[in-house]
């Protein structure tokens, strides 16, 4: 079994590859091995539109376009009695358990009917069971807080969060057979990935991802495993970071691509300890996307560099508008869109809307 990773920036052709990768697997005559694609939950669609753009394929059966909640659901399937408890559901639980326990708490003694908290702390909850921590983790914790400081408040505060979790999870086991909690649901299906006929000795493509949560990285190194060869596409400038041995603790936070960056060396790291073979990367470096338009493509390699990039000339590629307020800039922008999908024959897919702080 042999991982190989593709590393490239935006519009470098990453996707095309595995999308041209699986294609010519899918039309050759001779591959009968299963193929798997992985994907963010937002881009199966997409993705099997591309492949079926592929004139040799009319259609499949032997490939599978999964999302890790597809992949978890084809490993665990589902009892006809039972349903996800809801994000609602969660709150109710932690509510619960906040006054059935106040006597035992500090920081959120009394606190059971404070608006807001019930949410948060399930959103808390959320957050350990994806990273793979117990409420024994959360305790130990608090145990060396306290050890550290005897003040420490936040000791206090994550003693608090370990009993919450440690009810939490206590209330959803005795309630199994009526609910399912979906935060455990990738940890459950890492247990059954040796026994799923469709993943043994598959090839694998993973595309679209900037990060993993820990439950998502442990469960694709038991994937990895039982696949005959794989291939995983990140977005990062290979130029940046060490392609043969990345150091996550070298790395700049302060970079573009630092998320991806770190995600690579974890996944190099994972690889490793897992004994799994990695094969050399395939780099690619021609900004195919923007091949049309040189402009563009230096826009996208520069635009999060500041000053000291190389100054070429845009011709009409680009425009710099001036706008009086926030408000005009965003009408103006979304006239300019709707423009050029009316009378431009552009689609929507093609156009992206960059700003430095999105929400605002």
């Amino acid at each position: 079994m042999a991982v190989r990773f593709i590393l490239g920036r935006s519009g470098t052709g990453k996707t095309s590859l595995c999308i041209r990768s699986i294609a010519d697997a899918l039309a050759s005559v001779d591959d009968a091995a299963p193929l798997v694609l992985l994907v963010p939950e937002q881009a199966t669609y997409q993705a099997e539109r591309a492949i079926l753009a592929d004139e040799r394929i009319a259609g499949f059966s032997r490939l599978r376009v999964l999302s890790f909640n597809r992949l978890q659901f084809h490993l665990l399937g589902r009892g006809a009695a039972e349903s996800e408890i809801s994000r609602a559901g969660r709150q109710m639980v932690v509510a619960r358990v906040l006054r059935e326990n106040r006597d035992k708490l500090k920081v959120f003694a009394g606190t059971d009917r404070q608006q807001g908290l019930a949410a948060e702390l399930a959103k808390t909850i959320v957050e350990l069971h994806e990273y793979e921590k117990t409420p024994d983790d959360v305790r130990e914790f608090a145990e060396r807080l306290k050890t550290s400081d005897p003040h420490d408040p936040a000791a206090d505060k994550f003693a608090d969060i370990a009993i919450v979790y440690a009810a939490y999870c206590e209330f959803l086991g005795r309630s199994a057979e009526v609910f399912i909690n979906p935060d455990i649901q990738l940890t459950e299906a890492r247990r059954k990935v040796k026994d799923a006929d469709f993943l043994k000795g598959a090839r694998l493509w993973v595309d679209g991802f900037s990060s993993f949560t820990i439950q998502q990285q442990l469960l694709l190194m038991e994937v990895l495993k039982v696949s005959s060869e794989a291939h995983i596409a990140l977005c990062l400038d290979p130029a940046e970071i060490d392609c043969a041995k990345p150091d996550a603790e070298a790395l700049d936070e302060a970079d573009l691509f630092y998320q991806t960056q770190r995600t690579f060396a974890e996944l190099v790291e994972a690889i490793s300890k897992s004994k799994l073979q990695s094969d050399t990367p395939i780099v690619l470096a021609e900004a195919l996307r923007f091949s049309s338009s040189a402009a563009l493509g230096h826009i996208e390699k520069n635009l999060f560099i500041g000053a000291g990039a190389e100054k070429i000339d845009a011709g009409k590629a680009a425009h710099i508008v001036n706008a009086p307020n926030a408000r005009a800039e965003v009408a103006y922008i979304a006239r300019e869109i709707l423009r050029l999908v009316r009378h431009r024959n552009f689609r929507f897919r093609d156009i992206a809307v960059v700003a430095s702080d999105i929400g605002s």
